[in-house]
């Protein structure tokens, strides 16, 4: 599944992307990427969603986990 299928979809962002965005947000502290997220095609948003499909494709092929 591509990140824009995701979004048509409504599917939540991974908690790992969610982190990754936090961190790169807190140390932009001059603001040179004016990270936005939130809304339809924030640069935040569009990060995450595909950080979201990287780790959805990183779980898979480490297969499943056992409790």
């Amino acid at each position: 599944m591509n990140a824009e299928e995701r979004w048509q979809q409504g599917i939540p962002h991974d908690p790992r992307s969610m982190e990754i965005f936090r961190i790169l947000e807190a140390a932009d502290v001059e603001d040179c990427f004016e990270w936005e997220k939130g809304g339809d095609g924030d640069n935040g948003e569009i990060l995450m969603f595909q950080l979201d499909v990287w780790f959805a494709e990183q779980d898979r092929i480490a297969g499943p986990t056992t409790p």
